[in-house]
């Protein structure tokens, strides 16, 4: 497969700019990896379909929040987002070969849930980072990929809100269908990818000022779980008339 040279020849570059990174500007480590994602996702052959992007976030400061299905996910929203993004992701993700490397070359934390102390202190420089640096941030508030067998979206954890909802930014919920078929074995393989992705009008500090932790939660996921079976239907419907005009050719 042609991306697989890609990747290992682009992993250099990624541990360059993590060990440099203090005489990289972020910006241009960014900008790197989104360069190299572009790539990847046209050897591969992703095709981002995408909903939603008169709402697409040009703030200072923001948080976005996806549902879960792969490490494509990410790879699909450094796509998404020209401007400088990082994520929050637990710690395991460290340890992925590549993606691990490329995420931690765009200064991406990684919470040990197993640590309170560690948790609480990410907690405070996210804060600060919201609130003083103009930061954008990328986390994924199930915590881990979804392992459903019709992939439904798991509980969303409500600490993973705190950050935003301290720091009184906009949240924007983003709900993406199709990322688990990439590099799947056990899916077809297909020509193109379509990886649907909807981007919903910001939560304002005001929408969720009176709300909890959890009760904010509980209503993103349901706005996201709501749009992933109209996504999951549209895909259903454009893989009918792919697979249609293939044998029909």
């Amino acid at each position: 497969a042609k991306e697989g040279p890609l990747l290992i020849s682009k992993s250099f570059l990624f541990n360059k700019n993590y060990f440099c990174r203090k005489k990289i500007s972020s910006e241009k480590r960014y900008q790197d990896l989104r360069n190299v994602v572009l790539k990847f996702n046209k050897l591969m052959g992703i095709k981002l379909i995408l909903t939603g992007l008169q709402n697409l976030p040009c703030e200072p400061s923001f948080v976005l929040t996806p549902n879960h299905q792969s490490f494509m996910d990410a790879v699909c929203m450094i796509e998404l987002l020209k401007q400088k993004s990082s994520f929050i992701a637990k710690k395991e993700s460290k340890k992925y070969v590549l993606i691990g490397k490329a995420i931690s070359s765009i200064d991406c934390q990684y919470l040990d849930r197993d640590n309170l102390r560690q948790e609480i202190q990410l907690m405070r420089e996210v804060k600060n980072s919201l609130k003083n640096e103009n930061k954008k941030w990328i986390i994924f508030p199930e915590g881990t990929r979804s392992k459903n067998k019709d992939y439904a979206v798991n509980e969303f954890k409500p600490g993973s809100l705190k950050m935003a909802m301290s720091s009184a930014v906009d949240i924007y919920p983003v709900a993406i269908w199709g990322t688990f078929r990439v590099l799947n074995i056990k899916e077809n393989r297909f020509k193109q990818y379509p990886i649907y992705i909807h981007i919903f009008n910001p939560i304002t500090h005001n929408d969720y000022k009176d709300m909890t932790t959890h009760e904010l939660a509980s209503f993103i996921q349901n706005k996201i779980s709501k749009k992933i079976l109209e996504l999951k239907k549209l895909d259903e419907q454009d893989m009918h008339k792919y697979l249609k005009k293939k044998y029909q050719n």
